[in-house]
Order: C-alpha cells, then structure tokens, then sequence
C-alpha cells in the first residue's frame, strides 16, 4: 500500500468539559500522514486544524489549531463571555529526545466585558521548557513574562491588575507582582514583590496588603508579608504581620495578628532537610478581655512532612488554667488527640453568646481520642462549675443565674456513641440527658441515617436564663418540664413523651409588647406524632395555637397548626400601636409554609416618623458591616405563600407629617404575592 486514506470520530472530554465528538480525515504514504480536516467542539465553541507527520528519518511533525467562540463558563462560571485562538507548534527528534516550540500566536475575545488578548511562545526539548515571551491581557490588567520553567528555573514576570472585579468572582481590588526566580526547584533563589489594595472576594476583605520575599538556598533568606484591616465573615483583624528569616538548615518564623480587642502572637524555629520540617513552637501568646492572657508554659515540639504531622509537649497557660495536648497525623488519614484542660475559664464561650452576657467559672476536661479521617473513638469528659450566667435585663440591670457543678461525658467504641449530660443551673433547674448513636462507627452507614436512643428529662422552675441565648426577648420567666424520649434515626427522630410550659412571660423590645400567661403544652406518641396546644395573652387580648407536627417516611418535617386570637397587642411603639384579631391556618412541609386565612384589625394608630432613604437603593453585591466590621450575614430565603385577608376595623387612624386619615377595607394576598386593595380613606 504507497498510499491511504483515512478518516474517524472519537468523542472526547471529561471532569466539566461534556464529552463532545471530534472528527479527523486525510491521507498518507508509508512514512508520512497528513490531517487535512481536524474538527471538535470544545467548550460550545469549535476547534480546527490540520497536522502533518513524518518518519522517514527522525519523527518530526507540524500542527496548526484554531478555537473559535470558546465559552470558559462552562468550566469557570463566573467567567462569561467568548474567546479565540491560534496555535502552531513544530517538533523533531533529535539524538537525545524531540525538540520544537509552541506558539499562541493569538487570544482574543471578551469575558466578563472585557477584551481578552495575548501571545505566548515556547521552546520545549528533552524535559525542558522554555517561555520566550509571555503577554496576557484581561482589560486593564496584565501579565508578562518569560523564562526557563524546566527543568530549572530562570524566569521573570510582571503582573499589573488595577482592576480584579471582572476577574475575582464578587470581588475586586488591584494588585502588582514583580519577580525572578531561579536556581532549582527545591532550592531556588529570587525576589518576589506583592502589593493589593482593596483586595475583596466573596467572604473577605483585605484593606492592603504588601508581600516581598529574598530567597537564597545558599544564604539566608527572608519572607514578610503585612495586611491591614483583613475582614471576614466572623472576625475583622487590624493587622497581620508575617516574617521567615534565615537559610532551610535554621529559620524562625513569626506571626502576629491583632484586632481592636485581642491579640495572637505565634513563633515557631526549625529547620527542613528537604523531606521534613522539625522544630520547637516557641511562643504562643493570645490576650483578650474574655479570655485573659494565655501563653506556652514551655517550647513544644513540632514536625511536618508530606507523610505525617505531630505535635508534643503543648502546655498553654492562663493565671491558674492549664490547656496541655499532644496531637499527630497520618498520611493514612489516621490521627490521635490527647489533652486535658485545668481550670480553664468559661468566659472562652463569650464570643460565641449574644452581647453582654457573661460567664464566670472555670471548666476541666480530659480528651482521648483517635481515629482515621471523620471516624474516631475515645473519651472525653468536661466538667463545668462552679460558676455563673449574667445577662442583661435592662439597661441598668443584670440577672445571674448559678451553675452548678455540671458533666458532660462522650464515648465512642465499638457499640456507638455514645454522649451523657448532667447539667444544674441552681434553683433555676436541672437536665439530665443522654444519646446513644450505635451506628457511628460502622462503616458505610452515614451519621445521619444512623440509630438513636436517648432520654431528656428537664426541671426548670425559673427560665429567665433564657435572657442569655435568646436575641430581642428579655423578662423571660416561667417554668418548664420535659420527659422525653427519642428513637427511630438523625434523619427521622420519632420523639415520645411530654413537655409543658407554665406561667411564661417575655417582653419583646422591638415591638415593646409583653407577653403574658404563656402555656405551651407538647405530648407526642411512640410514632413520633406530636401534639400542641399553647397560649399567650398580649394586651387585652389573648392568641392561641393547637396543631400537629411530624417526620414524614422521607425525613420531611411537616406541620399543621390553626393560630386565632381576639384584640391581640401586636405592636406597641411611638410610632405604632395595633391590636390584631386572627385566624390563620399553617401548614409547613420542609422549608416551605403556606399561611391561610384572616387577620382583622380592629384597632390601630399609626404616626411614622420621616425617614431619609436613599433614592436609589444599594447594589446586591454591597456587604454590611456591624460597628465593630464584622459582616452582617443576609437572611435565609424562606419559601412562603401566603392566601390572607387583612381587614381594617372601624378604629384605624393614620397621622403623619400632616396627615390625619381614618383607613378601612381590606387587603388579600394571594399565592403569588400580588397585592390587591378595595376599600376607602
């Protein structure tokens, strides 16, 4: 056969890229073939060209490919829009292996707005690589470049990015990079400069931020890295500070983070002999109000490698609290944990509690434990107390409620988890409660379609505690008990037994109303049915609930409750006061709720005051900040219809900034939230 013809498809892709079909066709002669048509889609784009082989002698080929309408959202969805390119390549083998180059010789197009273009060429020969010219831009900002990539390093960059909020998905910010590198990969030598300012992504925020790094693995070296005013959904930090000085045989590095309120300093020496890093924690300093001063009773050893991880020795101290663990890590996923604490203060809950509330006291534990990946056993038990709850009543007045010596124990062996509380708040009251999770440790069973088995039994005569977890509400009183039991799985709990409450009692500062008389009394059956009928009385009026709740055979939570009440005080502020009549039905499955019926308002004044809103309201992507920075998480989207009447009595009265208006009719809202009104002013 001197000549042929060939021709096929193949379909090709994978990971995000669907798998497409490529078509190819051309001929040929013994030692040589030639691909006149080479055709795929690629990323709802297409891609073309041809390529030429030949052996006659030592292999050498060409190749020419063309890729049009290119959507890279397919594999990065925040980057939208459409690109190009141009690809040549040439290579041929050589007494030591194939050498040739690669050219991009053209990117065009636009993502996100913005027009994308670029050009890189390269040399490639027996495990080497080498960059000539590398030159990208995304509207304002770019990259250039070049150098020896392989099979060591020579090369040089310069990044300029005014503008990252087309290329950071929700973020935005500038930032520059210069540098070289070179020498090995292992050991290289150079200079890296980093500086950002107003660097922002989803979650984050960086005021500025400067990085310069002088490498040498024959000498020393030296890395710092500074920010100011890092912002995180949680937690705002003024500063952080970041230095690694001298040579991979002997390094200290040091770290320092700060914020309006507390302080971490950490230091750290050793050395890394090109597999492991050993060395000593130093220091280890932490000061906040809650928590007081901690620091290392002494240096604990450290060591890392790609194939396990330990830590030894660690004692931290605060005052008369001691924190001490040793800690280590497989590369098998396996891992082991011990510690004890002594006198360590309760006051280290307070950033997780609502604002103002206080804990005093002092907590001991000890924990054993080991395990591989998200599987463990061991002990561990904590004991609280004695100690103090303070919160918050007023403005000038505070409430305490004592804690009494409480435990809290957890094992987990070969029979489950399993977890046993004894809490006791005083004459307040007591809990007493345990779980048993048999199906933890088993292998393929999830943790949530597990069994459970557990009792609660609660006492408290005095809930005014409460104050202290629950945001908006205080002069809470009242009294509840609770027998109960639970069964069936996490995923599907069938609860058995009763709860009642008694003589509640809360007022609500925001609307300035106090809730009055409250009784809640639950009783569920061994199918995990439960029952409920309450009360509470506001003003002269008095709104009652009676329903059913359930676990559906899906694991669905679903409710059904009828709510009615008669001249209800729903709100009672300077700038409202409203008593409301309803009759609503409620009917919940999972996350969603559909609310029936009537809300009649027999009577209601209204004086809003003036208030200056912007014209135009904020952008979506705009983030809010407490007084102290920290983010303002968005709400939860709730999935609510809604079918009710709102019907105005004969006493609604409107008066503001000259308005004096007596209002009636009604007003329904239908499944698709519509509004619709009829009445009169």
């Amino acid at each position: 056969m001197s000549r042929y013809r060939l021709a096929g498809e193949l379909v090709a892709g994978g990971g995000s890229v669907p798998e497409k079909p490529w078509r190819f066709g051309g001929a040929g002669i013994p030692r040589s073939v030639e691909l006149t048509t080479l055709r795929g889609e690629l990323l709802a784009g297409a891609i073309t060209g041809r390529a030429t082989a030949s052996w006659t002698g030592p292999l050498e080929w060409r190749v020419a490919l063309a890729g049009s309408d290119l959507d890279p959202a397919i594999v990065w969805p925040s980057s939208r829009g459409r690109v190009g390119f141009a690809l040549a390549g040439h290579g041929a083998g050589g007494p030591d292996g194939m050498h040739g180059d690669l050219a991009v010789r053209e990117l065009t197009g636009a993502v996100n707005g913005q027009p994308v273009s670029g050009r890189i060429d390269a040399r490639f020969g027996p495990g080497s690589l080498h960059v000539d010219s590398l030159r990208v831009a995304w509207g304002p900002d770019r990259l250039e470049g070049g150098g020896l990539v392989a099979p060591s390093l020579d090369v040089r960059w310069t990044l300029v990015a005014p503008n990252l909020s087309f290329v950071i998905p929700h973020g935005g910010g500038a930032l520059e990079s210069r540098g070289w590198l070179a020498g090995s990969r292992l050991a290289p030598r150079g200079e890296i400069a980093l500086a950002g300012d107003s660097l922002r992504w989803e979650g984050g925020l960086v005021d500025s931020v400067s990085a310069l790094a002088r490498l040498d693995a024959a000498r020393a070296s030296n890395v710092r890295i500074d920010a100011t005013r890092i912002r995180t959904r949680r937690r705002t930090f003024d500063r952080l500070a970041f230095t690694v000085d001298g040579s991979r045989g002997q390094h200290v590095a040091k770290l320092a983070v700060a914020s309006s309120e507390d302080s971490l300093t950490l230091e750290a020496s050793g050395a890394f002999d090109g597999r492991a890093w050993r060395g000593q924690l130093t220091r280890l300093d932490f000061v906040a109000p809650a928590a007081g001063s901690w620091s290392l009773e002494h240096s604990a050893t450290l060591a890392a490698s790609t194939e396990q991880a330990s830590l030894t020795g660690f004692c931290w101290r605060s005052t008369n609290g001691r924190a001490c663990g040793d800690a280590g890590w497989r590369r098998d996923g396996s891992w082991t944990l011990r510690s004890t604490l002594e006198a360590v203060k309760l006051a280290l809950l307070e950033p997780q509690l609502p604002a103002g509330v206080q804990l005093a006291g002092t907590m001991n534990g000890d924990v054993a434990l080991r395990g591989v990946g998200r599987h463990w056993t061991g002990d561990a038990r904590f004991d609280v107390g004695p100690g103090q709850i303070s919160y918050p009543i007023d403005r000038k007045r505070r409430g305490q409620t004592p804690i009494d010596p409480s435990r809290v124990t957890m094992r987990s062996d070969a029979r489950g988890l399993r977890v046993d509380a004894n809490v006791s708040l005083g004459a307040a009251g007591t809990m007493r409660g345990d779980l048993l999770l048999p199906d933890f440790e088993h292998e393929g069973v999830t943790l949530f379609g597990g069994r459970l088995d557990g009792h609660l039994d609660a006492r408290f005569t005095d809930l005014a505690f409460l104050q202290a977890f629950v945001a908006d509400l205080s002069a809470i009183r009242g009294a509840l008990t609770a027998n109960l039991a639970v069964g069936g799985t996490l995923r599907r709990p069938r609860w058995s037994g009763q709860a009642e409450l008694t003589g509640g009692a809360a007022t609500i500062e925001r609307l300035d109303i106090q809730l009055l008389d409250g009784t809640l009394s639950a009783r569920s059956d061994a199918d995990g049915r439960l029952a409920f009928q309450g009360g509470v009385r506001s003003g002269p009026g008095r709104l009652t609930i009676d329903g059913h709740a359930s676990i559906d055979p899906k694991g669905v939570p679903v409710a059904s409750a009828t709510v009615s009440g008669d001249r209800v005080q729903a709100i009672h502020t300077t700038e409202a006061s409203m008593l409301v009549s309803p009759r609503l039905e409620l009917a919940m499955v999972g996350d969603s709720m559909h609310v029936t019926g009537e809300i009649l308002v027999p009577q209601a004044r209204l004086s809003p005051k003036k208030r200056n809103e912007p014209a135009i309201q904020p952008s979506l992507d705009v983030v809010y900040l407490r007084g102290d920075s920290t983010w303002i998480a968005a709400a939860a989207p709730r999935k609510l219809s809604a079918e009710i009447r709102l019907v105005l009595g004969d006493d609604v009265r409107v008066r503001s900034q000259g308005l004096d208006a007596k209002l009636t009719g009604q007003r329904a809202r239908d499944r698709a939230s519509r509004p619709a009104d009829h009445g009169q002013r």
